[in-house]
């Protein structure tokens, strides 16, 4: 019997069990040696009727296919595809048929998901509610929930019969459960302040792109050592697009946000200006909330959701504070900091990095920080309407050349961690009353 991807999933669809696959599938097939490098080490990136992706490849199943599945003490082999879901990790043994864009399977090993410990810090932004039972706020790209039990520090003037609300931050450790929330073990909760540092790197770094002149031009070498200085930047001169940028960008900003009343200095006042800079692969944030993006990003995008993403990634950073979180205090930030430099080795608040293991540093801190506002974005793009599945497409278009097929490219980090987020929080949480039905449930 000849078992391709399009007929287990009509079986799946049809609610037979993985057993009833098994009992008709002959059980040959060769399992792969131990010390075998896997043809992709990656995700789960696609999961259809058609059948299943793996880092863009199509999966192509025959009889001989085996399918690994691994428990958190134990490891199944069969060949019965189980449940997948989109940002699962996966490992493919098999044969690319670079033609067609598919992987004939030979062995596919899934990691299905288990509790871990996670910790982090972050804006509170949404509020479930607050009980003797326990208390469901989001910060940080999680759902964190709050027991009574759980140790919590309240940093004056804040004390422990401050209630849960948006806009103080929370720095937490716990235990991420299977359906991605997370139970808080103990937290530091403290205000939202804007200290006069930071109010005076705002003010330094206001741009008003009508008072740039349209022949302004800023050197290669500059940008390099200086980083981006819009005050020699002119805005790119596409009205439509710039309305566009615009509104998408409104649309994104948090609820709690707009709430804020406008004198509130916690309240960032969100702007979005297009410009042009052929070497950006993404739009830069400025700590008073100002969004630069060029054009050659968005004509690279396909649609407003990828827009989106771009744009409500940049939020976060903003929100996150993330700027002004990875430079020490002695080290006050100019808009030259900021930037940063496509290609080069000077790093977003850190300036230009001067060895070795300056630059491991920074580049551990720029992995940190893009893995944080990423899972922010996508709440940030849920609460807006926006289809949160189709968010790490953007970070893998803008990875790669336009002349190279996506299908032929690697799969870039930021995408990884949208589809690793995806995977692991965004699961059989459309009931808990902060995030939308993402679709990110297992199939069947």
């Amino acid at each position: 019997m000849h078992v391709c991807s399009s007929a287990l999933f009509l079986f799946l669809v049809s609610g037979f069990t993985p057993g009833f696959l098994l009992s008709t599938v002959a059980a040959q097939g060769t399992m792969v040696p131990a010390d075998a490098v896997p043809l992709f080490d990656g995700f789960v990136t696609a999961v259809t009727p058609q059948g299943i992706d793996v880092n863009g490849a199509h999966l192509r199943f025959t009889p001989d296919s085996l399918i690994q599945r691994h428990g958190e003490h134990t490891a199944e082999l069969t060949h019965a595809l189980p449940a997948v879901y989109l940002g699962q990790p996966a490992k493919v043994y098999g044969k690319y048929d670079k033609r067609a864009e598919t992987v004939t399977v030979q062995q596919l090993t899934l990691t299905p998901p288990s509790p871990a410990q996670v910790s982090g810090i972050g804006i509170i932004d949404t509020v479930s509610g607050s009980g003797s039972t326990s208390s469901l706020v989001r910060a940080d790209g999680r759902l964190l929930s709050i027991a009574p039990s759980a140790r919590l520090v309240f940093v004056p003037p804040l004390t422990p019969a401050t209630p849960f609300r948006t806009n103080l931050w929370i720095r937490y450790r716990g235990e991420q459960q299977v359906d991605g929330t997370v139970v808080v073990r103990d937290a530091e909760i403290r205000d939202n302040v804007v200290v006069a540092s930071e109010d005076k790197l705002r003010k330094r770094n206001e741009y008003d792109p009508a008072a740039v002149a349209p022949d302004s031009h800023q050197s290669a070498t500059s940008k390099f050592f200086r980083g981006l200085e819009l005050d020699k930047i002119p805005p790119w001169p596409d009205k439509a697009m710039q309305e566009r940028v615009e509104r998408v960008g409104q649309k994104l900003i948090p609820a709690y946000q707009r709430a804020l009343p406008e004198n509130d200095p916690t309240k960032i006042h969100f702007r979005f200006q297009v410009i042009d800079e052929k070497h950006f692969k993404d739009a830069v944030t400025l700590p008073n909330g100002i969004i630069v993006v060029s054009h050659q990003v968005i004509d690279r995008l396909e649609n407003d959701t990828q827009v989106a993403t771009v744009l409500a990634d940049n939020i976060a950073t903003a929100i996150e504070k993330q700027t002004l979180r990875a430079i020490p205090a002695e080290r006050k930030l100019s808009a030259a900091g900021i930037a940063g430099s496509a290609g080069g080795l000077l790093v977003p608040g850190l300036g230009i990095a001067t060895g070795v293991a300056d630059y491991k540093v920074a580049t551990h801190l720029i992995l940190m920080q893009e893995q944080q506002s990423g899972r922010v974005s996508l709440d940030y793009l849920n609460d807006a309407g926006f289809d949160v599945t189709l968010a790490p497409r953007t970070w893998w278009l803008l990875g790669t050349r336009p002349s190279h097929p996506l299908a032929e490219a690697s799969l870039p980090p930021r995408a990884a961690n949208l589809f690793a987020e995806l995977g692991r929080s965004w699961r059989g949480l459309a009931s808990s009353g902060l995030r939308r039905n993402a679709g990110i449930s297992a199939v069947p």
